[in-house]
């Protein structure tokens, strides 16, 4: 179980996307933490002596490297973001003193207080997410409030928040004056998009439904 920190966090989503991140530890742990480094884009190695069967498949498919032995100095080299997640406490905190040294971040699954990061449980709906941390009191806890945060917010968010985006982008590259940009963003939130997605009767969000639309709020605010 992971221990509480006393250290206060500074929350930020990092575009993991082509980052070295090196990953100690070929059990369940580090099978979670693979995982979701590979839905990040992240470039992955692991250094391991046993591997679980799901991290053996990603090395045969080339989509991990790894080093096939127990951690040794040196294995850090090129890390940009190192997981310490050995069944051994012992390694993990040789893990984090290394990387400390290098002035790497690091995670150790085992140890709140040796880590420079902690992971957060995460609910993600396309575009839409909501993270929710205890600073390691209680990883449960956070899991059951985002179970609960599920709950308010549906599937209908993820096409909501791609239409937004869609149409914010086009707003941007049509719209010259900055004061009609601002109204028509603030005049897209007050839309009820979200209930007619969630109705099933909202129409395809093409490039000609947004120009027509922007045309129609034109209209309105000249």
């Amino acid at each position: 179980m992971e221990e509480a920190s006393d250290a206060v966090f500074y929350p930020i989503l990092l575009q993991m996307e082509h980052l070295r991140c090196i990953v100690i530890g070929g059990g369940r742990i580090a099978e979670r933490k693979i995982r979701g480094l590979l839905e990040a884009g992240a470039k992955v190695h692991v250094v391991s002596s046993d591997y679980s069967p799901q991290i053996d498949q990603w090395i045969a498919e080339g989509r991990i490297t790894d080093r096939n032995r127990t951690y040794q100095p040196g294995d850090l080299k090129g890390a940009q973001i190192v997981f310490a997640a050995t069944d051994s406490e012992v390694v993990n905190e040789r893990v984090s003193i290394d990387a400390h040294a290098l002035g790497i971040l690091v995670n150790v699954a085992s140890s709140s207080r040796s880590s420079n990061f902690v992971n957060v449980s995460t609910m993600r709906r396309g575009k839409l997410i909501i993270s929710v941390s205890t600073s390691g009191a209680s990883p449960e806890v956070a899991k059951r409030i985002v179970s609960e945060i599920e709950a308010q917010y549906g599937e209908a968010y993820e096409i909501y928040l791609d239409v937004l985006a869609d149409l914010r982008h086009m707003i941007q590259r049509s719209i010259p004056d900055a004061g009609v940009r601002r109204q028509l963003m603030k005049q897209m939130l007050e839309m009820n998009w979200l209930e007619q997605i969630e109705q099933g009767v909202f129409p395809p969000a093409d490039s000609g439904w947004m120009e027509k639309w922007i045309k129609e709020q034109i209209a309105v605010i000249e």
